[in-house]
């Protein structure tokens, strides 16, 4: 029996950042994932803006989340020898009259937020339509979650943490907390959708959406600005970008169709003053919580050493190191998780 701390179920953006706040507290981890290619976290735009929706909201404690997780993200790169953290400003166009008039009430208590350069601004409108103007965003930008999972793997299974392989319940004794011949203190789900198939959690708490993105390159120099409207362009090179994202509630299978690169193509025309060429088109499906909160801490009353992190939705990139460190503070120094998080709000 190998004995280690923890077996960590699901390597995505939460398993992934999980494994790396275990990794720092000096924990020895064996982690479970099937290494597919088309799961939300692979796909995903990972885009940080602290400016959220219509009605133009932050997090109370933006600041610090923004600021942590700069740090954790500069500090990955360190260890996989990849860049994979991108600052840009970022462009958000006004939907209409009112869009603009709710700015001018809002724009005040957002200013630390505020990028005012008025030459970039012209460089974006050379190149994207804007009907009734818009506004730059700073301390904005994407993560590479792709590059970051697949990293974090090869950092694993160079150290043989490990096992490609879909996960196996009927191996896995969260009584015992072994699974296979490994032997653990404790177990945590980072499943993601995957999470509907496991037989140790009992509530419902997912709402799946199908997204889908295209990516594409053209001839020139793309503004290195990020537009965020309808959909959102990220420039990832000099004349390369990936446009995305459909929101789509009854779906068949997590495949790209052409349905959702028509959708996109469709959105990018109405917005981009360039020609592009279409180079990709990728999908997966989301792990949507039905109260858009995450889900973090014991999968119950019962089983104290088994945990759950889950659902971290659109502003993941940025919650992940915050809510896995929950986690690993509640494991070492017995600090409480925040009961807003726990899955016990929803029902068996």
């Amino acid at each position: 029996m190998h004995h280690v701390d923890t077996i960590i179920i699901g390597m995505g953006l939460a398993g992934c950042t999980m494994y790396w706040s275990l990794k720092n507290a000096g924990f020895k981890c064996v982690c479970v994932d099937s290494n597919l290619q088309n799961t939300s976290s692979k796909v995903a735009a990972g885009m940080f803006n602290p400016i959220v929706g219509k009605r133009f909201t932050t997090a109370p404690n933006a600041a610090e989340l923004f600021s942590s997780a700069k740090k954790y993200y500069n500090k990955i790169e360190q260890l996989i020898q990849q860049k994979i953290y991108f600052e840009l400003p970022l462009y958000m166009p006004f939907q209409n009259v009112a869009h603009q008039n709710d700015w001018s009430l809002k724009m005040p208590q957002l200013k630390e937020w505020i990028h005012d350069d008025s030459d970039l601004e012209k460089i974006l409108l050379a190149n994207y339509q804007s009907e009734f103007g818009g506004f730059l965003v700073n301390k904005t930008g994407y993560v590479n979650s792709n590059l970051y999972v697949n990293a974090t793997l090869d950092f694993c299974k160079k150290n043989d943490e490990l096992l490609i392989e879909n996960v196996d319940y009927a191996q896995l004794n969260i009584e015992d907390k072994t699974y296979h011949n490994y032997q653990a203190k404790y177990i945590i789900f980072c499943e993601g959708t995957n999470v509907v198939s496991n037989p140790f959690i009992k509530q419902k708490f997912l709402n799946l959406a199908k997204g889908q993105l295209v990516c594409g390159r053209i001839s020139s120099a793309l503004p290195q600005i990020i537009y965020n409207g309808k959909i959102y362009i990220i420039p990832t090179t000099e004349n390369e970008f990936i446009c995305g994202a459909t929101y789509e509630w009854d779906y068949i299978n997590n495949e790209p169709d052409e349905f959702g690169k028509n959708y996109l193509i469709n959105e990018l025309n109405k917005v981009v003053k360039f020609d592009y060429t279409i180079t990709d088109h990728k999908a997966a499906v989301r792990p949507t919580v039905i109260d858009r909160k995450p889900i973090v801490g014991n999968i119950d009353s019962a089983h104290k050493d088994i945990y759950i992190l889950n659902g971290l939705g659109t502003k993941g990139v940025v919650l992940a190191p915050y809510l896995a460190n929950l986690i690993t503070e509640n494991i070492t120094n017995n600090l409480e998780i925040p009961r807003e998080f726990s899955i016990t709000r929803f029902k068996n």
